[in-house]
């Protein structure tokens, strides 16, 4: 029997933030490059959880629109 995990990620790639939100990863890079914070681990990028949902509440209405 397969254990459950316990924890959410806190750390998501590009790609798990994209796959999450259910958009292509060039819009996350664009998140990115609009002042999301990415941190660096080793030469791989992620982005913490909370800085995603930040960022998308400070910069989307509740209709997924940019603001």
């Amino acid at each position: 029997m397969a254990r459950a995990r316990v924890l959410w990620p806190i750390l998501l790639s590009t790609s798990e933030l994209a796959d999450a939100m259910g958009c292509d990863r060039r819009y996350v890079r664009q998140m990115i490059a609009n002042g999301m914070p990415v941190q660096k681990i080793g030469v791989k990028k992620r982005i913490l959880v909370a800085d995603a949902t930040v960022h998308i509440r400070k910069n989307f209405q509740q209709d997924g629109s940019p603001k």
